[in-house]
């Protein structure tokens, strides 16, 4: 298996890697929170408004907040936790391309039916609302932990698999990002990317199969 974890430092001893994180998730943290900032503005006009961007270029503008702001947090995230990057890169490719898209599918699914469910019984009971919200952070969370390795897969495909992770990932994400103008097309395999991110999130997060 192609080692694909050469862009990652080789630090000697827990505190050496705990320190090369916290100087590097400050030095990426900015720029992640300024990409994140179109996405979080059109986030709150859209709640404050009801409704969905209504222009095209609303739109437009929405879905690259989206795009810029997910791909900042993977950079930041990869930095920040090595260790977990490193192993979603090791495993990723005994996952196969379908099983991860059609293990996301239905837990997208079970999810998107559990939340509807408890937001209906949160109109009388409020407080149930809450676990609806977060079941759908949970699943957030699944499906940004897979994106954090499938983002680089992206990117190896345009600049080889001795890129280093990190440079990989930026790119995996500018071209997934640069996708959402073709639309429906482009949009549509961005929606097929985030599902295979919850597939891989899940099967990541089970046990890691023994060696033989």
């Amino acid at each position: 298996m192609e080692n694909r974890n050469r862009g990652l430092p080789r630090l000697a001893g827990p505190r050496a890697r705990r320190d090369w994180r916290r100087e590097n998730g400050r030095r990426l943290l900015l720029p992640a929170l300024m990409a994140l900032a179109p996405l979080t503005l059109a986030s709150v006009v859209c709640a404050a408004g009801g409704k969905v961007p209504g222009r095209p270029a609303d739109g437009l503008a929405f879905l690259f907040g989206v795009g810029a702001g997910l791909t900042a947090f993977v950079v930041w995230a990869r930095a920040v936790f090595a260790r977990a990057a490193a192993e979603g890169d090791e495993r990723i490719g005994g996952l196969g391309r379908w099983k991860p898209f059609w293990v996301g599918l239905l837990n997208l699914a079970v999810v998107l039916v559990i939340a509807h469910a408890l937001g209906g019984v949160g109109r009388t009971f409020p407080p149930v609302a809450l676990l609806a919200l977060a079941l759908l952070a949970a699943a957030a969370l699944v499906a940004f932990r897979g994106a954090m390795a499938l983002w680089p897969e992206y990117g190896y495909l345009a600049l080889g698999p001795d890129a280093a992770p990190l440079r990989a990932a930026v790119t995996g994400g500018a071209m997934l990002t640069g996708m959402l103008i073709f639309f429906p097309v482009g949009t549509a395999f961005f929606a097929y990317a985030v599902v295979r991110s919850l597939g891989i999130g899940v099967l990541l997060s089970l046990k890691k199969p023994e060696k033989a």
